[in-house]
């Protein structure tokens, strides 16, 4: 808990002559892909074991988890780098590629 606790920080603050200083988190910026678009909410079924969970619609997101087979709804969708397509997770978790998922 306590590495995460300092990812964190480090991720979201810097030091500055032993001040913490806040500054906003950046957003990554897609490369080849389009920014999701929202889609009508609907439901997909996950058909592999660990698919990973992206930070954005790309494989040149960084992976922040992964998800178990089972029924997840998708809120918006976008094209990008290591899949036919992305969806993003309504759970907020991040995107994941729908070459893996058949809409239910």
């Amino acid at each position: 808990m306590a590495v995460t606790f300092w990812r964190y920080l480090r991720e979201r603050f810097w030091a500055k002559n032993r001040t913490l200083v806040v500054t906003p988190p950046t957003a990554e910026k897609p490369t080849g892909g389009t920014t999701g678009a929202t889609a009508p909410p609907y439901l997909v079924r996950v058909k592999i074991t660990n698919l990973n969970i992206h930070k954005g619609p790309g494989t040149n997101y960084g992976a922040t988890g992964y998800i178990q087979p089972g029924i997840y709804t998708i809120v918006a969708e976008s094209t990008g780098k290591g899949a036919t397509k992305w969806g993003k997770l309504k759970s907020g978790a991040g995107w994941i590629s729908l070459d893996y998922t058949t809409k239910t």
